[in-house]
């Protein structure tokens, strides 16, 4: 799984990164190599003015599918980075789920990419 981060108006410090890395490996190591690719981009809209200005939004590329894009925003970053990677993660467990459910009950002979 390739991870890609991209951090606007926020301080990328080793440790942010690690965390960031980690979060997301967390998450989505357990769907193997269905899941390719994860982006995940944070930014602080607003600057040092505060509020509800922080925004998270993660991309996760599965083959032969639409990619899975979720947005959070809010005023703490790990709270809405947790937030977006854990509804990323259920979206995609749903979508596993239908696709093998869908084939389960397929008539003998029809084969689903």
């Amino acid at each position: 799984m390739r991870v890609d981060l991209i951090v606007k108006g926020v301080a990328k410090t080793p440790t942010l990164d690690r965390m960031l890395r980690h979060k997301l490996h967390y998450a989505f190591d357990q769907f193997g190599r269905w899941v390719s690719e994860v982006a995940l981009a944070v930014e602080d809209v607003n600057g040092p003015k505060g509020g509800v200005d922080k925004r998270c939004r993660v991309t996760v590329s599965v083959p032969r599918s639409a990619a899975v894009v979720i947005d959070g925003r809010g005023a703490d970053l790990l709270a809405v980075v947790t937030e977006a990677i854990d509804r990323a993660a259920h979206s995609l467990a749903r979508l596993r789920d239908r696709r093998q459910d869908r084939r389960r009950h397929a008539p003998a002979g029809v084969v689903f990419a």
